[in-house]
């Protein structure tokens, strides 16, 4: 019979220390909620686990607390985390692993090869599984572990799964024992193999002996304050309020939601591009004195895929200040680098002052100018609402890589557009009616997409862009 984790986050030490120890405790900062309880138990029965539902409940805090009561437990265990890719795994599972495990438990961490060994031999390894450059998924094929996670399991191959499954309990303690062991997975409602394998059979009282289904929601996450869960209400689309706060997995996507979650969590799960071969900076000047001025970068490989990062938020900023930091971000970034200044309004001041800075590429971006030609004959209101499709694209695409930016990823999903009467041509949602609804400025997703949307305008050299050399 399999045991499951303390229920109340205490680990013995004897079992951590070795034979003669001393009985003081040490503290694991983890107290599973009832439902992440109800989780915990089902290892004692059911190999194969998915805790799968709204975003917010707590499920890679659980899985967490639980591999790591398992190793201080049961001495000389492996384990491990799997995610599609090594930097969607070190953004998040990883970072709250080191997180949740007590110092004292630690002997080593090595953060190159993502591994975590425990002052007992215990080890817990980080994988990424990525199917479109490991097709044959040959590194965990190799793999051997007792209990293996995989987080966010519709993002990766449902190949992935199945080889998982022949590579768990394959694991022998030093004693010669063999520890608790299986397959359990997390992941947010999507459309796919999860909901085929688990939801659907589950749903209909029909799922497997040995695999269980744990719906999530975000009331079994106490850190969550009511605060959050209004504001998602408030700018999330109906779909996705339905999905990823109701953890309803049947709800109909919104046809006018710009860009979908399931998307951006791809995006924020995508590796970043080895070798830079270009970056665009994108500056988003603060327009009423409660918005702020942002400014991000984006870094492009030779294939044309991109990984976005934060650079500055500044509040309450004037036009020289703002100048300024943005020319000791070119300066960082490299004087190759091009800079893309949203021109409306006081932007047009920056942009002015930009030019004067030695800048060699300088675009000087206005929502309402006239699009950019387009291959697929798709027409738009104006460039503002092109760029806001652009970025729909890439990211469909899979081409971008996102930062885990509560904030940015706000604004990106609240975004929505329509098709004119005459359906003519796109129209994305104004930013002043979309700041009503977020009760702030999108400022954010507008620096990312101008900077995302600076090489097509760079490409096509169309007369309507200003290039400052």
């Amino acid at each position: 019979m399999l045991s499951a984790p303390p229920v109340d986050g205490l680990i013995p030490s004897r079992n951590l220390l070795g034979a003669g120890a001393s009985k003081r405790r040490i503290r694991l900062p983890y107290s599973p909620s009832p439902t992440q309880q109800h989780f915990h138990e089902l290892l004692k029965t059911c190999s194969v686990r998915l805790y799968g539902g709204a975003m917010g409940g707590g499920k890679t805090y659980a899985v967490c607390g639980e591999g790591i009561s398992l190793m201080a437990r049961h001495p000389g265990i492996r384990i491990a985390y799997i995610r599609k890719t090594r930097t969607a795994i070190k953004r998040t599972t990883w970072r709250t692993f080191q997180r949740l495990i007590p110092t004292e438990l630690i002997r080593s961490i090595n953060a190159q090869e993502l591994t975590v060994t425990m002052t007992n031999g215990s080890e817990a390894i980080f994988l990424g599984a990525d199917i479109s450059k490991d097709p044959l998924l040959e590194d965990l094929k190799s793999f051997e572990a007792a209990m293996i996670y995989i987080e966010e399991a519709s993002q990766v191959a449902e190949e992935v799964f199945y080889t998982a499954i022949q590579r768990k309990d394959r694991w022998i303690l030093p004693s010669g024992q063999r520890p608790p062991g299986g397959l359990a997975l997390t992941t947010n409602p999507e459309i796919g193999w999860v909901k085929d394998t688990f939801y659907d059979p589950w749903s209909r009282g029909e799922l497997p002996d040995g695999m269980a289904f744990v719906p999530a929601l975000p009331s079994d996450n106490p850190e969550l304050g009511e605060q959050y869960l209004k504001d998602m209400r408030a700018f999330l689309p109906a779909d996705q309020i339905a999905r990823y706060l109701e953890g309803k997995w049947e709800a109909p996507a919104d046809p006018n939601a710009l860009i979908e979650y399931a998307l951006l969590r791809q995006a924020m799960d995508a590796d970043e591009p080895v070798a830079v071969t270009d970056s665009w900076l994108g500056v988003d000047v603060a327009y009423e004195g409660d918005d702020a001025s942002e400014i991000w970068q984006v870094d492009y490989d030779r294939d044309g895929h991109w990984v976005a990062k934060h650079l500055q938020t500044l509040n309450k900023a004037d036009e020289v200040a703002v100048s300024e930091a943005v020319q000791r971000h070119w300066l960082a970034a490299g004087t190759r680098a091009g800079v893309i200044v949203d021109a409306n309004g006081i932007g047009s001041g920056v942009a002015t002052i930009l030019s004067r800075s030695g800048i060699r590429r300088l675009i000087r971006f206005k929502d309402g100018a006239g699009q950019l030609k387009d291959m697929s004959g798709i027409s738009f209101r104006n460039i503002g609402d092109q760029s806001h499709w652009h970025l729909r694209c890439e990211l469909a695409d899979g081409r971008g890589s996102l930062p885990e930016d509560p904030a940015l990823i706000e604004e990106l999903a609240a975004r929505r557009y329509r098709v004119d009467p005459a359906g003519r041509r796109i129209e994305v949602e104004r930013k002043l009616e979309l700041k009503k609804r977020l009760r702030r400025s999108p400022d954010r997703a507008d620096a990312l997409r101008m900077a995302v949307f600076a090489p097509r305008m760079m490409q096509v050299g169309s007369a309507r862009v200003t290039v400052i050399r």
